[in-house]
């Protein structure tokens, strides 16, 4: 499983356009990498994080934006996702948008 602490923008933008299948209740659904939006300056983790004896290196936060089908629409939460190149991880998904024709969702890294 890819340490989802240690991903960074670089690791995602030649993701963009690709395909990102999520396990929902609904099935399988593909989301489509559309964006990597870049945290300021005040977002940056200037030192090292120790969790459970693991030390995580500095980084700034960053978010992607992906562009999923209207229906079903994929409730705020955390899914079991398939990324080319990354393998399967678990991210929290969250919508911010509806279209006529598309629902956009943030993934957020800090």
């Amino acid at each position: 499983m890819t340490e989802i602490s240690l991903l960074t923008p670089q690791d995602f933008e030649p993701l963009i356009g690709q395909a990102f299948v999520v396990s929902s209740d609904f099935g399988q659904v593909t989301l489509t990498l559309d964006n990597i939006k870049h945290g300021s300056e005040a977002t940056l983790r200037d030192s090292p994080v120790e969790i459970e004896g693991r030390v995580l290196p500095p980084r700034r936060a960053f978010s992607l934006t992906l562009e999923g089908p209207r229906e079903p629409l994929l409730e705020a939460q955390i899914y079991r996702m398939q990324m080319p190149g990354i393998g399967g991880v678990e991210l929290f998904v969250s919508p911010f948008r509806q279209d006529a024709d598309c629902t956009l969702y943030e993934i957020g890294f800090s």
